[in-house]
């Protein structure tokens, strides 16, 4: 299976490619899937793992796949992953980042519309964002082309089922525009701001957000935001370069977190691009640096998957998400060693990744047979650690992976 070599930044269309690191495996699906899903995916011929290169442009600071997956091979993947994509809606969960953007523009942009005023959100999946802009006032509308959208048409949001074009929608119909985790799933971001762009009245805001690229490669010493659905990862300057050159206005910029949110109008002319070329080169230092730290802390993981299968030590995985698969495909003698994978996250109970032929469990089957090990693959691991003593009774050693791997109590 061939992948696309990419030879130019697909913000500012700069050459100036800088290789940060490359995997010469890496696993093309992050989540569990099902086993009609996995069929599908095989009878393509479509690899469990693939080498993935990433690279920064030196002239916008913007993170980006060296090589990356055909459209056709993009799409056989989201057709498998996100009919079982998590539904906070459905399963009632709070979800803190997206009640988090809501807050961001109820303080910023409401009081700047009218009452009742249209919001399009691009890429809603299940609605739950927009069911909670509806509680405010708003008349909200979807535009999201899978199954998940289902759910949110259930609950009584409007959705249109189709990929986003701006010709789905009356030109300059909304007072807003919203998209949150998209962009950085799209060859031409440009493109697809303008777009949005084309659906706003000229006194109206596009609001976006997706993965900071800068603040991983500052704080987080495991890795970036990056994989084969993810294109590209922006950094504050080149998602401010990716809007401007669309024809937007950036009024605030929210960088101080794991998430940038950007909050813009629409540009008067054609806006000056405001490319801060010192904050490039600090990005392209710390990129070396992340660089360097993910090499050590792989080090330290193949070491301690050596000792673990030295000891013929049994492993169960706790959490069934992205991380968790990751670090097996990058460490397979950690893989050869477990007997479960664990979530409590139900509508995972089942399926499988694509790579590892172990189906995800209930935490309950731990206690039908203890392994020696639970290795935590999740940013919550003080409150896991607690259900493992006190809920569930096992006396497993615990080690967390994330920030570090350690051993805990």
């Amino acid at each position: 299976m061939k992948l696309l070599d990419v030879h130019e930044c697909n913000v500012c269309r700069g050459k100036n490619i800088e290789p940060v690191c490359a995997f010469p495996q890496f696993p093309l699906v992050l989540r569990p899937i099902s086993d009609a899903g996995i069929a599908e995916l095989k009878s393509k011929n479509i690899s469990p793992t693939l080498p993935l290169r990433l690279g920064i442009c030196r002239d916008c600071g913007h993170f980006l796949l060296l090589s990356r997956p055909s459209d056709d091979m993009l799409q056989d993947l989201y057709r498998s992953l996100y009919t079982t994509y998590l539904s906070k809606l459905e399963l009632g969960f709070a979800t803190e980042d997206a009640d988090e953007f809501v807050a961001v523009f109820k303080e910023n942009i409401k009081p700047r519309l009218p009452a009742g005023a249209r919001i399009l959100e691009i890429g809603c999946y299940d609605g739950y964002l927009l069911l909670q802009l509806a509680k405010e006032g708003f008349s909200v509308l979807g535009c999201d082309p899978s199954e998940g959208a289902k759910i949110g048409e259930q609950r009584g949001i409007p959705i249109v089922r189709e990929f986003f074009s701006p010709e789905l929608f009356d030109r300059g119909s909304f007072g807003a525009v919203i998209n949150r985790h998209l962009i950085e799933h799209l060859d031409d971001p440009v493109k697809f701001a303008a777009a949005a762009r084309e659906c706003v009245r000229a006194d109206g805001f596009v609001a976006i957000e997706t993965p900071n690229g800068a603040y991983f490669v500052e704080h987080n010493p495991l890795g970036l935001p990056c994989h084969f659905e993810h294109l590209s990862v922006f950094t504050p300057n080149s998602l401010r370069v990716c809007l401007e050159r669309a024809g937007l206005k950036v009024e605030r910029l929210f960088d101080e977190t794991g998430n940038l949110v950007a909050l813009c109008s629409i540009a008067s002319g054609r806006p000056e691009i405001s490319n801060d070329r010192s904050r490039v080169e600090r990005l392209v230092g710390q990129a070396k640096d992340f660089a360097s730290r993910f090499d050590a802390y792989l080090s330290q993981l193949t070491s301690l998957a050596e000792k673990l299968n030295r000891q013929g030590s049994t492993l169960a995985l706790w959490g069934a998400g992205s991380f968790g698969i990751t670090l097996l495909t990058l460490a397979p003698l950690l893989a050869e060693r477990v007997t479960a994978v664990v979530d409590r996250d139900g509508r995972k109970h089942g399926l499988k990744f694509l790579n590892l032929d172990t189906a995800v469990s209930p935490p309950e089957v731990l206690q039908k047979n203890a392994p020696d090990y639970i290795l935590v693959c999740s940013q919550y691991s003080a409150e896991i650690t607690r259900d493992i003593r006190d809920r569930y009774g096992l006396s497993s050693k615990v080690l967390s992976l994330t920030p570090k791997i350690e051993l805990l109590e």
